[in-house]
């Protein structure tokens, strides 16, 4: 990648704990999450890129200046959004009981956003791979953290 005069942010943006939603309430509301997600992205910036990358997974390229601080209020919007869809005993608890993946019952919080931020004009010289290997590695530092979760590189 070339050397930029603009500031470019990438965001990788992660749902957490969607799939036990999902599995729990059914793929029409997984997909009312899903787009709760995406209307929370556009609203925060509107002038970006948007993409879905599949499953629970988006990429957002923005020339904003305060990106991590736009991605609070982004998270802050897709709460206000996602929390009506769960019904009023898990909302108060605050988490579902589902399966985990090896098929555990387990406790799943309410939907929350994991964001990585790479920030481009801090990183010059990249090649696509090396880009992809930055964003995946900061991806999974913020899917570390609980709740909504900003990370970046």
């Amino acid at each position: 990648m070339n050397e930029r005069k603009e500031r470019e942010t990438i965001i990788y943006v992660d749902l957490d704990n969607f799939k036990a939603f999902n599995d729990d309430y059914g793929f029409a509301l997984g997909d009312k999450v899903i787009l709760s997600a995406a209307s929370a992205m556009r609203s925060t910036f509107p002038d970006a890129f948007i993409g879905h990358v599949g499953g629970d997974d988006f990429v957002l390229v923005s020339a904003e200046e305060n990106a991590e601080e736009r991605c609070r209020t982004m998270c802050g919007t897709f709460r206000r959004l996602v929390l009506p869809l769960y019904t009023e005993n898990d909302r108060k608890r605050g988490y579902i009981i589902s399966h985990d993946r090896s098929g555990f019952e387990k406790e799943f919080p309410i939907i929350t956003l994991s964001a990585a931020l790479i920030d481009l004009s801090k990183v010059k010289e990249i090649s696509m791979e090396d880009l992809s290997i930055l964003v995946a590695k900061t991806k999974k530092e913020a899917e570390k953290i609980e709740g909504d979760a900003i990370v970046s590189a």
